[in-house]
């Protein structure tokens, strides 16, 4: 497959994640993981990474504390979103929250939204957060990124082209999922705070 080596993020090249874990060249994990690895370059202060993800790809943090409802390994929280508690001076989550009350037993549609909300509450004064969700997975998740519901301050959506992500920070566009590998077409990238 040919695929560009670099894309631009506010400015800025990053290259394309190429990783065995996930096929990542492939899916959306390609642009995720580096936005969110240039975007805690300068993070200081205690964070949270909701969902274990950036550890898969050998990104260590020693800032940062790490709940993941499912995933079973060392250092990791095994706790429902609305259980977490406190403040944290930035949060990451890629591509979790389409997950939260969703494809899970206790099934709420609107418990993305939800978990969106309590992650900003949870977010100290001056605080930041990042969030990754790939459209096509959650349909009340999406209708609410698409309507503006979540109050991103910065928001760009990142459309699969053959071989490379196209980044549009101007509008919402949703896309369906790749029939042949049900990888997404589309992700949205939400930042609050400074």
């Amino acid at each position: 497959m040919n695929h560009d080596e670099f894309f631009e993020w506010h400015g800025t090249d990053l290259a394309y994640l190429d990783h065995p874990y996930n096929t990542t060249l492939l899916n959306e994990r390609s642009i995720e993981v580096p936005i969110v690895q240039a975007w805690l370059h300068d993070k200081r202060g205690w964070g949270l990474e909701l969902g274990n993800v950036l550890a898969h790809y050998d990104h260590e943090i020693d800032n940062r504390r790490v709940v993941d409802r499912w995933e079973d390994a060392e250092g990791i929280e095994n706790l429902d979103v609305f259980d977490i508690e406190g403040t944290y001076d930035w949060i990451v989550a890629i591509s979790t929250i389409e997950h939260v009350r969703w494809d899970e037993p206790n099934e709420n549609p609107l418990g993305a939204i939800q978990a969106a909300s309590h992650l900003i509450s949870c977010l100290a004064d001056g605080g930041s957060m990042i969030v990754t969700v790939p459209f096509a997975q959650n349909p009340y998740l999406d209708g609410a990124i698409l309507a503006g519901g979540l109050g991103a301050e910065r928001e760009t959506t990142a459309l699969w082209q053959p071989g490379r992500w196209q980044f549009n920070h101007d509008q919402r566009i949703w896309a369906p999922l790749r029939d042949e590998n049900r990888w997404p077409n589309a992700v949205w990238i939400g930042e609050w705070g400074p």
